[in-house]
């Protein structure tokens, strides 16, 4: 079975380069979940994580390699990207796949940490990879009723984006449902 590629839609791929974290929610072996925040490196196909080789979450992966994954600060729009994937435990190192621009993205942080690149690789040396399945929004302004989702369920999971002439559209909706009392109509905007 060839596994194909999923890509994230072109407005979040800066957001995936450029978020300090994404939390990672995993299953423990005896099916409660886990949740922690990690650092990454998105490399526009999947996302390489840095363990230590005997955490909690490594242990999650190698029972159940299902995840799902959370990137941006849920600030007062709400959005957030959320990212159905599959991890995989890899046999190398972290020395061997590391990418440089993990340490410039984390320079700062790392700083504070007083934490240098050999301290990183030899502590955080367990690296996952987590392959995207399905790339999901959460939140944020402009989505659309849950009522239109693909999925059609009552939360945000699946819905996409109301590009601009959308929005003109529903603001069009808006006036005329306020100036005739057809409150209905307003459901559009929630």
């Amino acid at each position: 079975m060839s596994m194909q590629t999923v890509r994230p839609p072109t407005a979040i791929e800066v957001r995936l380069r450029t978020e300090p974290t994404v939390w990672l929610s995993s299953t423990r072996p005896d099916g409660h979940p886990h949740v922690v925040p990690v650092w990454f490196n998105w490399d526009g196909s999947a996302f390489d994580l840095f363990s230590k080789p005997h955490a909690q979450k490594v242990r999650n992966l190698r029972a159940h390699p299902e995840v799902m994954l959370a990137v941006g600060q849920p600030d007062a729009t709400f959005n957030v990207e959320l990212v159905e994937g599959t991890a995989t435990i890899l046999s190398a190192t972290t020395e061997e796949v590391v990418p440089a621009t993990l340490f410039d993205k984390y320079a700062a942080l790392m700083a504070r940490a007083a934490l240098d690149r050999q301290t990183f690789v030899r502590t955080y040396s367990q690296p996952v990879r987590i392959t995207p399945t399905r790339f999901l929004g959460y939140g944020g302004k402009g989505w659309t009723d849950p009522a239109l989702s693909p999925d059609g369920d009552d939360d945000v999971t699946g819905h996409v984006m109301i590009a601009t002439p959308h929005r003109a559209l529903l603001a069009e909706i808006e006036r005329v449902a306020r100036s005739t009392g057809d409150v209905g109509l307003l459901a559009l905007q929630e």
